[in-house]
């Protein structure tokens, strides 16, 4: 099927393979193969890859928008614009929730609600889609900086900084 030669960004669960490709993401059956739902950005946004959280599945566009569907029915449990520009998918870190985008923001969301409960603001911009690693959120900006973060309680300071090292720009 030509529809899918470009596709760009998988991911599954236990009963469904997501298929981002530009302006649409696709669930199918990992059983039989049939198309579950199909979503699109209905604009000239594209979505970036799945990311698959019990049964949901966070969906993050070029547009800003970042969406929350349920897996199985691709019904939208939420939809939220946290910043301008793109917004990258969404990683999980002590059971909290973060997206980062081309404004130069993290964002804290509220995985339930989709609303921004916190948001630290970077130097410069994000080049890549963050990493949990352990409890570090770690993330790479056009300055050529690797900063390694912690989430914290305090509402004021969502993320302190571990470490930093230039990795060249």
């Amino acid at each position: 099927n030509t529809e899918f030669r470009d596709a760009t960004a998988f991911a599954e669960d236990q009963s469904s393979l997501f298929i981002s490709q530009s302006g649409r993401t696709h669930a199918f059956s990992r059983q039989d193969g049939r198309k579950l739902w199909e979503a699109s950005t209905e604009s000239d946004a594209m979505y970036f890859y799945p990311v698959i959280d019990a049964d949901s599945v966070y969906l993050a566009r070029t547009d800003g928008v970042l969406e929350k569907r349920q897996s199985d029915s691709g019904f939208v449990i939420w939809r939220s614009q946290p910043g301008q520009g793109w917004v990258y998918p969404p990683v999980q870190s002590g059971g909290r929730l973060f997206t980062g985008g081309q404004d130069g923001m993290i964002w804290q969301i509220d995985p339930k609600a989709g609303v921004s409960i916190g948001q630290y603001e970077l130097d410069q911009e994000l080049v890549a889609p963050m990493l949990v690693s352990n409890d570090l959120l770690i993330a790479a900006t056009f300055d050529g900086k690797l900063t390694a973060y912690r989430a914290t309680d305090d509402r004021n300071a969502l993320l302190q900084t571990v470490w930093q090292t230039d990795i060249g720009t």
